[in-house]
Order: C-alpha cells, then structure tokens, then sequence
C-alpha cells in the first residue's frame, strides 16, 4: 500500500518550480481554501466568510497554474484557524503548501510514535512497520498530506489526550479536548462520554478552553463576523445549501450519517434515525462504563472505541478525516491479544479500511454509498461487543454466584 502511495505521488505529482497542478489534479487542492482563509484573514478580515470574495481570491491565487480547479472550496473553518494560516499567506501558494505539509507530518508523525511509545508498542523492529502502517493509509497519505486538510490537528489532540487521561492530567486534557473547536462534530461523542465520567476537572477544563476559544474568535472578527461564521458552520452538512446551488452530497460522507442520510426517504427520517442510533450508543457506553469506571484493564480498548465511534458518528466526515483513526488503530495492535473472540473480525475491518479508497461511491440498489460508512457500522458493533463481552467477565470475577 506505501509503494501504491508513493507511485501516486510520482505520477500525479512530480517536482516543477512553476506549478503543481497536473492532469486537473491539484496537490493541495483543499489547501487552497485554507490559503484563501489566511489571505482575508491578513488583508480583509471583515469578508473572511463573504464567499463571493473569497471564490476572487482563489481565481487570482491559480490564475498561474495549468487549470482551474473545478467546483467550489470555500473556507468554512473558525475564525482562528484563518488567524493561524494567515502566517502562510506571507508564501507563495505552492511554498505555503509544502511548508504546511511538512509541519503537518511533523505534527501527526510525532504524535502517532509518541503515543506508540507511551503504550509500549514502539521498537527498533515496530518502527518500520508503524511508519509503513501510517503512510500506507490512503486517506492519511494522499486524502490529507496531499490535499492540504487539518485532520492532523484531530491526530495530535487524539492521541496526547490519552496520554494525559491515563496520567490523570484531567484540566490539562479537558483544555486539549477543547482544541477540537476546528471542528466540533469529530469531537462530540466522545466529548460527551468524557465529560460525565472523568468528572470536574476534565469539565471544567473543557470550559476554559471553550472559553478562550470563544472570546479571541470574537475579539478578532467582531460579534457579528462570530454570528456569520455559525451560521456558515451550522450549514454546512450533507444536503444543505452551503451557498446557492452549492451543497456538500451525501455521497462525499464517510460516515454512518452519510448513508442514512442516503437512504432515508427524507431529511427528518435520516435525522431521526441518526439521533436514535446515536442514543442508543450512548445508553451502552453508559452501562459499560459504570461497572469499568474505577478499573484501567480496557482503558485502551475503550479509548479506541470512543475514538472510533465519535468519528464514525460524526455529521460532517470526508475521506481525509479517516486519518484520524490512526491512534485507535495503534491501540487495537496493542490490545489485539485482549479483544476475545472477536478479535479476528475486529483485525479484519481495520485493515479493510485501508482497501476502503477502492470502492468510494459505489452503487448498491440504486444508492451511492461509500464502504468506510458500512466498515464504521460493523467495527463499532464488534468493539462494543467485546467490551460487553468483558463486563461480564468482570462481573463474574466479582460476584462469581451470580
């Protein structure tokens, strides 16, 4: 899978000093919205979300290159992601690019071996394997690396927000988990099983983070610039008009809303049943985590649950936000020996996951749907299994009469 990604990379991407757009491929092509971000940010931040100017902006930024990219990419981010790309649009576009790529595989490379190490997977023998594991996962290589995305952030919050629950550094991981204010719905479930049991500081971290976060946003578009952006953000899911005639399709979404949202007759019902399924999930994360609440023997098990399951029920997920999966994977190689009987299957739907770029919008009964939606269905069932599985084992070695 790494030799295929690195082929890609030479084919679709060669070196050239004027340009880096072949073949109507643009390598950063979802940077540009980003660039187009840090460039209102810097130059005219009252228009930072007044598409019309920023769709000008990216004209005159490609005006240079082979082609014009096709469709549309707005900026749709919090108004301090703009504030931080804002310091690359001092760069040419193609050396902002490279310079953001390498700090993004400096950022989610460091953060994957850190964590690898912290859980005592990494040696001289691991290191090759883990690295060939990270790089051969197509949505992390070319959906993230080579379009420019920020799932990186998700990557270094994920895996050093472990770290610090495991410590017990409760405030200081409430304040890391609030960083997902990039964009919040990655974050939710797990925000929401982590708040009500890691207890007042963990919550009252979250706060101050959210806080923080919330006061510079305003301070620096203004209150009404704020409002714009929740507006903005609150639209932007799948089937809602983003702008006129632009909408973000089902058929993009790579997770379990994404297909329910397919194939419900009608937006109400795919809300309706998401909500449902979303619950249900929470009343068993509940009844799990009463009775492990005190006990670090899953710990990791249950953290790449979480993981898994708030991504996968998350209202706004691409291909690049796969790459976020990263860190769960690590601890399911961890605790592959202490999965039960479903382990064979779990190991399998990781590593179909890494097959999953091959059938992206296939048609079943007249439906487009992409694989990744049916594999997060299965793996959280599984995983959800074998903590049940592992409850009442637990159970038994407590009240062993029952």
């Amino acid at each position: 899978m790494t030799i295929l990604v690195l082929k890609n990379y030479i084919i679709n991407y060669p070196p050239d000093s004027d340009y880096i757009l072949k073949n109507e491929s643009l390598m950063g092509g979802d940077f540009i919205a980003f660039y187009t971000g840090g460039k209102l940010a810097r130059l005219d931040r009252p228009n930072l979300y007044n598409f019309k100017i920023q769709r000008q902006i990216r004209k005159e930024i490609l005006k240079n290159y082979i082609s014009p990219i096709k469709g549309e990419l707005p900026f749709v981010y919090p108004p301090l992601v703009a504030s931080f790309f804002s310091l690359f649009a001092f760069l040419k576009f193609d050396h902002a690019f490279y310079l953001w790529t390498f700090l993004s595989i400096l950022i989610s490379l460091s953060s994957l071996f850190i964590l690898s190490y912290y859980i005592g997977i990494l040696t001289f023998r691991s290191f090759f394997l883990i690295l060939l594991s990270i790089f051969g996962f197509i949505p992390y290589s070319l959906d993230c690396l080579a379009g420019g995305q920020l799932s990186t952030f998700a990557i270094f919050i994920f895996s050093f927000l472990f770290i610090l629950i495991r410590e017990k550094k409760f405030f200081c991981a409430g304040l890391l988990l609030s960083l997902g204010y990039y964009k919040p719905p990655l974050f939710l479930f797990f925000s929401i099983i982590a708040i009500f049991f890691l207890g007042k500081r963990f919550l009252f971290g979250c706060i101050t983070g959210a806080f923080l976060l919330t006061v510079f946003s305003i301070w620096y578009t203004g209150f009404s610039g704020f409002l714009n952006y929740l507006s903005i953000a609150s639209k932007y899911t799948y089937g809602q008009e983003l702008m006129q005639g632009v909408k973000l399709p089902p058929e993009l979404g790579m997770g379990i809303f994404a297909i329910i949202t397919t194939i419900a007759p009608s937006s109400d019902i795919a809300i309706f049943l998401f909500l449902l399924i979303f619950m249900i999930l929470l009343y068993v994360c509940f009844k799990i985590f009463i009775n492990q609440r005190a006990s670090n023997q899953n710990f990791d098990l249950v953290y790449a649950f979480l993981l898994i399951s708030s991504i996968g029920l998350s209202l706004q997920i691409i291909n690049y936000d796969l790459s976020i999966l990263l860190p769960a994977f690590l601890l399911l190689y961890k605790k592959f020996g202490n999965i039960g009987k479903y382990k064979f299957i779990i190991l399998l739907l990781v590593c179909t996951f890494y097959f999953e770029w091959i059938f992206r919008k296939i048609e079943i009964f007249g439906f487009t749907i992409n694989l990744s939606s049916i594999l997060f269905f299965l793996l959280i069932n599984f995983l959800c299994l074998s903590l049940l599985a592992s409850r009442k084992q637990n159970l038994n070695l407590i009240i062993p009469n029952l």
